[in-house]
């Protein structure tokens, strides 16, 4: 939208293009105006979360190993 304002297009204009109401889009300009900014373009709560899902998908496909070996060996005919 920062390219359609430096190009003098109307706040009616990109909403007629997008089909959505011009409160609409004052909403989020709004709401993305009071979001903190971060280097990465993201929200800090959104960068948190892709740090800790590496390590739940870690903890997660251990635990699925165990429940295997676990599940194998009571499985097994008793001798």
């Amino acid at each position: 939208m920062q390219e359609r304002r430096r190009a003098k297009i109307s706040l009616a204009q990109i909403s007629r293009e997008l089909e959505v109401r011009p409160d609409m889009l004052r909403q989020w300009k709004r709401a993305l105006g009071a979001a903190p900014a971060t280097s990465s373009g993201g929200s800090g709560s959104a960068r948190d979360e892709v740090r800790r899902l590496p390590r739940e998908l870690d903890t997660v496909r251990m635990e699925r190993d165990f429940l295997k070996k676990a599940a194998a060996y009571f499985a097994k005919e008793p001798r």
